[in-house]
């Protein structure tokens, strides 16, 4: 799994154009939400978990919010990490080392928002309030 956060840090130069480079984020994308569909088969092992969430982070960390919102499958994405998140913080006692990636990743997402070019839906005005009830429950509840 280390070796899927080293590739989704790819550097800009490495493609031909832009054009390639969604592409590349796109199939990266689609794997993630593949992963989070069947969470109980490839996430049950506590590195593995940490690794995927590491991978989500640098997902961001490579790419802006207005790469993220043009691909096909975002809105999607986005709706599966939401949950993912939500399912993460209402089990802190399986996910616990992974959390502070999680955070890392909301903040990064909600600090895009304002940057996002033209009349792209982002779908965070709906999720972004259920994540931090999530949060919030979840330290309640530990």
């Amino acid at each position: 799994m280390e070796i899927i956060v080293q590739l989704a840090s790819c550097r800009r130069s490495l493609f031909s154009d832009d054009h390639s480079r969604k592409y590349y984020l796109e199939v990266i994308c689609q794997a993630t939400i593949q992963i989070m569909s069947a969470t109980s088969a490839y996430l049950r092992c506590q590195d593995t978990y940490t690794q995927f969430c590491r991978l989500l982070v640098a997902l961001k960390a490579n790419y802006q919010l207005n790469d993220l919102v043009k691909l096909k499958s975002y809105e999607m994405w986005i709706d599966h990490i939401s949950r993912f998140t939500i399912n993460s913080f209402m089990d802190w006692e399986n996910t616990g080392h992974s959390l502070h990636y999680l955070i890392t990743l909301w903040a990064r997402l909600t600090m895009s928002i304002p940057y996002v070019r033209g009349d792209v839906p982002t779908f965070l005005d709906s999720w972004v309030p259920r994540v931090c009830q999530s949060f919030a429950i979840g330290f309640l509840i530990v």
